[in-house]
């Protein structure tokens, strides 16, 4: 709008309507004679106040005063004053119009201005200067002069039939107060049209009040013709408020607006009646569907008397009104705001109390719902007065309030608002409330009735949250209170739980790059979960913390510490990556008890299904099984590493190359294949110990296998000793069998004791050095054996004569193995290729086994000459000695019958010629043989 234009807006305009030859408008008679219009405005008005002529005088020597109110116009307002010219002959008049907006003209304002000296003598003709002045509304305040006061009995009279009939136009007459006196009384209390002493023609201008001072008939019809007499007043009931009103309208200064003006003229009754109740009982009977309480609730006095009696409502019929409101359909919205805005301001408090939660849940229906991530501007303009109150009890408690107040607060707001995720977000963001806070929140009202939003909202703020270092402490804190939300995340989805447990880790606990260069947060982690191991749905935790934790070391133990929860089956996940950490551990183990340890590892990822069994055993097959590690670990410590503690290890590693839990009972063994796989994996210069793991995994607790017995050919007699000298190696590894020496000996024992060791003495001499005292195993290498056994090697001799040497060293355990070792290179498998090595391994060994029982019989036929020779005539004797004695007792005489030889002596012949190694294959366990 130009500024000309906010002129005619504001500025109140003049027009002059006289008698004269030629007027504004170009014509005679009456007419514009001046004004501070434009000539369109001009035009207009001069027809819409038909030339001057709209009111006539009903009496002629008073002036008709009034304010007129245009339906065509109904934001434009005419302050008219009609006079007569007192010369004329053809008894003209002049009509003098101040035209103005309807809120700045009343008819109060046209009777306060009777005295104005902006009004022209009544004459005709043109005025000199047609160009008038247009009006500052400032400029006439001090020109406002207030008529005599009427009698206010007849002025309160006048107002009942006002308010009785609002829409009814009205003539008053024949009063005893002064006409103009009596309207003013009026239009101070009413803000209506008044026209004194005149007669508007035009419907169209009607006024709502017309005063004279005599009973005259009108022009127009419809009148309603009344009287000032107070007894024949409608609303003698309220005869005193009206009194009331009245006397107070009549006191107050010159210029003050009416007291009722607009709906609030046609309400006032009611509202009379109405406050007479009570606002509580008033809204009430607005909710009970009573119309006119509902009509008047829209008034603008109405809406001021509700804002300014909310607060004298108690919190019981506040939570009345709010639970009511919601059936009220067509509740008027400028009501809806008022009440709802009271509440935020009451139910929003510090303080605990279960009334205001109650009112926060029953006033959520004064708030239209959430339309999603764009809202409304209607749900715009709703949310910010909650989150205006919020702010400012956050910043008025911060640092005084606890985290318990905090979350009261947020809950309260978030049941009364009914936020939406993002509407939650937006305001945790502009609070800047911290993770603890929004942990303990999630927790405080898990599996509480209505607060299932709330906790769901917490826990996306949750999702999405980014804590700084400062936060951690505290974040760490919240979680161990609420049992890492176990309880709150229970009914959310899969998804939705491993993202927020897995940011609150990472919030609280770091990420895991972190976490490895610093081991003390995930040792952390291991003992705030250790706490919660047989809670319910410790489950979902898991994969969050197997991400978080980047310690494969403290995933284990966590691990381990679920095994017998119900939570075992989803604590595989903490296994990721920890099987790649303990192969890589293993060669590096820097003693035996590291190895072991990280063995029982190995065991408990097998168990698991978490050990990649294909690359484990390439890995022992390209470390040879660890036996230099393992040779070092005895030597290293001196005789401290017990022999026993080195066969498990040994055979531990076994059972997990091959895919297998190791078997501790030994109710099992390993397939032949297997064995001898480990077998010809032992390496050159070997230890005894490596034999007798695969001694032990070879053969069970109940019995041994022909392939055990075949590898105990190739253990030292040292290390026999031992193991039959220890009870817990020989638990260990079985006991070992006898050999034929053991066999000659225990026989020799028997009756024919002297002559075996005359044989033996013989024999000795015969092939001297004998096999036992040659310096060499007691066992001849073979072909087979020497492959994967032969090297050099320290002789047993050697350890005895180390005083610093180990404990198992001066048992022959490792000496007695290079010896055998360093034979077993000059072995045809070294030295040539012959038909035995293009044949193979095992070809050979049959080849040996032939070989040495040909030898045992060469080197034993002698002896077993003589002593069949003997036995013979040992026989004979008896036999004889039996015939001469049956001779001599018999009656008749006959011939002596020849015995055969004894069965047990053919028994015996063929258990000394036999041998244990007369089988090229393996002599199979007790269980595969047929009964």
């Amino acid at each position: 709008m130009s500024g000309t234009d906010q002129e005619r807006e504001t500025r109140l305009h003049q027009i002059v309507f006289r008698w004269t030859d030629h007027h504004l408008l170009g014509g005679r008679g009456i007419g514009p004679v001046g004004t501070s219009l434009d000539e369109r405005g001009l035009a207009e008005w001069s027809a819409l106040l038909d030339n001057g002529d709209l009111v006539s005088l009903v009496r002629r020597e008073r002036p008709a005063v009034g304010l007129l109110r245009l339906r065509s116009r109904p934001d434009r307002a005419a302050l008219v004053r009609v006079d007569t010219v007192p010369a004329s002959v053809r008894g003209s008049h002049q009509t003098q119009v101040l035209l103005g907006r309807a809120d700045v003209l009343t008819a109060r304002l046209a009777l306060e201005l009777m005295g104005w000296s902006g009004w022209l003598r009544a004459e005709d003709g043109p005025l000199a200067d047609p160009r008038l002045p247009a009006v500052e509304p400032d400029d006439l305040a001090g020109e406002l002069r207030t008529p005599e006061h009427p009698d206010p009995a007849e002025v309160a009279a006048l107002v009942r039939h006002v308010l009785r009939h609002p829409e009814e136009n009205f003539h008053f007459a024949g009063a005893r107060s002064d006409p103009y006196a009596l309207a003013f009384g009026v239009a101070a209390v009413l803000d209506v049209s008044v026209m004194v002493e005149g007669d508007v023609r035009a419907a169209g201008a009607r006024p709502q009040v017309v005063v004279t001072g005599e009973k005259v008939k009108l022009h127009a019809s419809g009148w309603s013709k009344k009287t000032p007499d107070p007894a024949r007043a409608p609303l003698a009931e309220h005869e005193a408020d009206v009194a009331e009103l009245v006397r107070t309208a009549l006191a107050a200064a010159a210029g003050s607006p009416p007291l009722l003006s607009g709906d609030s003229m046609t309400s006032w009754i009611a509202d009379l009646r109405f406050r007479e109740r009570g606002l509580y009982q008033f809204l009430m009977d607005v909710l009970d569907g009573d119309p006119e309480a509902a009509r008047h609730l829209a008034e603008a006095d109405t809406l001021r008397w509700m804002r300014d009696g909310l607060g004298g409502l108690g919190l019981s019929e506040l939570i009345r009104l709010c639970r009511d409101w919601g059936r009220w359909h067509r509740a008027d919205a400028r009501a809806t705001a008022l009440l709802r805005d009271h509440v935020v301001a009451r139910a929003l408090d510090w303080e605990e109390d279960r009334e205001r939660d109650e009112l926060c849940h029953e006033a959520r229906r004064l708030f239209s719902p959430s339309t999603g991530i764009v809202p409304t501007p209607r749900r715009e303009a709703e949310v910010k007065a909650v989150r205006s109150r919020l702010g400012e009890l956050w910043r008025a408690a911060e640092g005084v309030r606890n985290e318990s107040d905090a979350v009261l607060l947020l809950a309260r707001a978030h049941t009364l608002a009914q936020f939406s995720p993002e509407e939650f977000q937006d305001v945790v963001d502009g609070l800047k409330v911290p993770a603890s806070t929004l942990v303990v929140a999630a927790n405080a009202f898990a599996g509480r009735h209505g607060a299932e939003g709330f906790r769901r909202s917490a826990l996306t703020a949750l999702r999405g949250y980014r804590a700084s270092h400062e936060e951690r402490p505290g974040i760490r804190a919240a979680l161990v209170e609420t049992d890492f939300l176990l309880d709150a995340l229970r009914t959310e989805g899969m998804e939705e739980r491993a993202d927020v447990i897995e940011n609150l880790l990472l919030c609280g606990y770091g990420g895991p790059e972190e976490n490895k260069a610093d081991g003390e947060r995930p040792r952390q982690l291991y003992r705030d979960l250790s706490a919660i191991l047989h809670k319910p749905g410790l489950a979902f935790v898991l994969p969050g913390a197997a991400r978080v934790i980047g310690a494969p070391r403290v995933q284990l133990r966590l691990w381990r510490g679920l095994r017998d929860t119900r939570a075992a089956r989803e604590a595989d996940v903490l296994l990721d990556g920890v099987a790649e950490h303990v192969m890589a551990e293993l060669p590096a183990s820097p003693d035996l008890r590291a190895f072991r340890e990280r063995l029982a590892d190995l065991t408990d990822l097998l168990s698991a299904d978490a050990l990649p069994k294909d690359r484990f055993q390439r890995l022992c097959q390209d470390n040879a099984y660890f036996q230099e590690p393992m040779t070092g670990y005895h030597r290293g410590n001196s005789g401290r590493t017990r022999a026993a503690d080195i066969i498990r290890a040994y055979a531990d590693l076994f059972w997990l190359a091959n895919g297998h839990p190791p078997d501790q009972d030994r109710t099992r063994c390993l397939p032949d294949p297997e064995v001898r796989a480990l077998f010809k994996a032992r390496s050159d210069g070997g230890s005894q110990y490596y034999l007798l793991a695969v001694i032990r995994v070879s053969r069970t607790v109940f019995e041994p296998t022909r392939l055990s017995e075949m590898l105990w050919e190739k253990v030292s007699d040292r290390a026999r000793e031992k193991v039959r000298a220890e009870p817990e190696l020989a638990a260990l590894v079985g006991e070992p069998p006898l050999t034929n020496r053991d066999r000659r000996a225990e026989t020799g024992g028997g009756p024919g004791r002297g002559v075996f060791r005359a044989l033996g003495s013989l024999r000795s001499k015969e092939n001297a050095p004998s096999r036992e005292d040659a310096p060499g195993p007691e066992n001849a290498p073979d072909s087979w054996f020497a492959d994967y056994t032969a090297g050099s090697g320290a002789p047993a001799a050697a350890a005895d004569r180390d005083p610093s040497a180990g404990w198992d060293q001066n048992m022959g355990l490792e000496g007695a193995g290079a010896e055998q070792d360093h034979q077993g290179a000059r072995s045809p498998a070294r030295t040539g290729g012959t038909e035995s090595d293009r044949l193979g391994p095992w070809a050979r060994e049959k080849s040996w086994m032939e070989k040495s029982a040909g030898e045992q019989w060469s080197e034993n036929s002698r002896g077993l000459v003589i002593v069949t020779v003997l036995a013979v005539l040992v026989v004979v004797v008896v036999l004889a000695a039996w015939w001469i004695l049956a001779v001599v007792r018999a009656p008749v005489p006959g011939p002596a019958e020849p015995s055969p030889a004894p069965a047990a002596s053919r028994s015996a012949e063929s258990d000394t010629s036999a041998s244990p190694a007369d089988d090229t294959n393996p002599r199979p366990s007790q269980s595969e043989e047929t009964p």
